[in-house]
């Protein structure tokens, strides 16, 4: 097979920390506008009420507001549980890139979980995201590389496999 006669793009990512905030940076932002947006609301109504102009749908108002800041806030402090639960992982993940599809080899404390084989076609979409690329598998969870750790012609390589697939 033609295939196995061209060199992957090989490299490693560390799943930790810096990878988890770089994955959630967008939910983050958005739950940091619901949160301020929310806050906003609250205290407008507020002014309203009692100054003596506010009616019933005011105290609702206020009430959904107050609502979706102790939702929004949950959900920060739920993100960032998770983020330093999975940081304490030390997971592993080995990519071997190829001209039609990404061999991912997943390590979990050192030990192979399993390795996968995807092909670019398979993957809802591909950005990028301060020094990561992510493959998402859907629209949740994604594949970070690390784009620091490849050189800069392995690097055009892998852009160029992307841009050949999509």
């Amino acid at each position: 097979m033609e295939e196995n006669k061209v060199i992957p793009v090989v490299t490693e990512t560390k799943v930790d920390n810096r990878v988890q905030k770089a994955m959630t940076a967008n939910s983050r932002r958005l739950m940091l506008a619901v949160i301020c947006t929310s806050f906003l609301t609250v205290i407008v109504n507020a002014i309203f009420v009692f100054a003596g102009n506010g009616a019933v749908y005011h105290h609702a108002a206020i009430a959904l507001g107050t609502l979706f800041i102790v939702c929004s806030v949950g959900f920060l402090l739920a993100e960032y549980k998770t983020i330093k639960r999975s940081a304490r992982k030390n997971d592993l993940n080995h990519y071997s890139f190829y001209s039609d599809r990404v061999n991912v080899t997943i390590f979990v404390e050192e030990k192979e979980l399993r390795t996968e084989e995807i092909f670019y076609s398979d993957f809802v979409k591909i950005k990028t995201s301060g020094d990561f690329l992510l493959f998402y598998i859907n629209n949740v969870n994604a594949y970070p590389v690390d784009l620091k750790k490849l050189s800069a012609d392995d690097k055009k390589r892998l852009f160029c496999y992307i841009r050949q697939k999509n």
